[in-house]
């Protein structure tokens, strides 16, 4: 309805309740005993009539006005939620995409392919920035101290994991680009070492369960 009558919608309501005929009849139902002709002053039928077509006429006004003044505040209360439940989901959106970006892991770190993980500097100061302390927070002592190497920073495994993560958080912004990524390449392999070493140990004891199971058969 709206995109067809736009601004004049409540026109076009007033003029269908004005020319109802099925409403007009059941107003003067309402009023089928009261004797028109029978007042005072004597009237004709057709005045009679033209008295009561005005006082519907009335009625139905006195009713569009109440009704369209709340038909607009349910509107604009309606309009405001779709818009405050629309920009509230855009906030949730765009808080979830600003942490996703602040956030930093050592599993990203070896795994940047940039040249000298010229990524994994820069996104480790713009995180460092943002939100300090936090940024490290993920990061075990081993990776702390492998990520200190690669910044030449002397650590050592004694040293508690917050004066780790104050020693990287003020040595990293002052490098340009990681000093020493050679760290980090022989983290990386020593990682994947440790990888195929448990998956050779895994296949070890599931080779000795197996033939512990053969053997109880027999």
């Amino acid at each position: 309805m709206f995109h067809k009558h736009g601004s004049n919608v409540f026109n076009f309501v007033h003029e269908k309740l004005l020319s109802s005929k099925t409403l007009l009849t059941n107003f003067q139902k309402l009023l089928q005993n009261f004797d028109l002709t029978a007042t005072f002053v004597r009237v004709d039928e057709a005045l009679a009539m033209a008295c009561l077509k005005e006082l519907y006429s009335d009625l139905i006004l006195r009713f569009c006005r109440v009704s369209d003044n709340q038909f607009r505040k349910d509107l604009i209360k309606s309009f405001g939620m779709q818009k405050s439940e629309t920009l509230r989901k855009r906030v949730v959106e765009t808080t979830k995409r600003d942490n996703t970006s602040k956030q930093i892991s050592m599993s990203y770190i070896l795994n940047d392919k940039s040249e000298n993980k010229i990524s994994s500097h820069l996104k480790l100061q713009s995180c460092i920035c943002d939100s300090g302390t936090l940024v490290l927070k993920c990061f075990t002592k081993k990776q702390l101290m492998c990520l200190g190497k690669a910044y030449d920073i002397n650590m050592s495994i004694k040293d508690n994991k917050q004066a780790m993560c104050d020693n990287l958080l003020a040595t990293v912004p002052n490098f340009i680009s990681i000093p020493n990524v050679g760290a980090l390449t022989i983290s990386e392999d020593h990682e994947q070492g440790q990888v195929v070493e448990n998956l050779e140990q895994a296949q070890v004891v599931e080779n000795l369960e197996q033939a512990q199971v053969v053997e109880n058969l027999e």
